[in-house]
């Protein structure tokens, strides 16, 4: 179960991860999400995912950094 998994192996084992790493660390500090197919996005706060990422040791995976944007901004008047 289920009858149908759409994810890879490499998005189980991030998914594993990150429930085993919260446990290791005694609380929620990062958390997981896909697109509309198996790319995870990792996330948290301060350098925990950096941490996090780190750990991992998965095969074939492309890391793309993230950066803290400005927050909503008005573009136009």
């Amino acid at each position: 179960f289920p009858p149908i998994l759409y994810f890879s192996s490499e998005s189980m084992e991030i998914i594993f991860a990150v429930h085993e790493y919260n446990n290791k660390m005694g609380k929620i500090v990062v958390g997981y999400t896909f697109d509309a197919g198996p790319n995870a996005v990792i996330f948290g706060l301060g350098n925990d995912p950096k941490a996090f990422l780190n750990q991992l040791k998965l095969k074939n995976t492309t890391v793309i950094p993230w950066t803290l944007g400005k927050g909503p901004q008005q573009l136009y008047k």
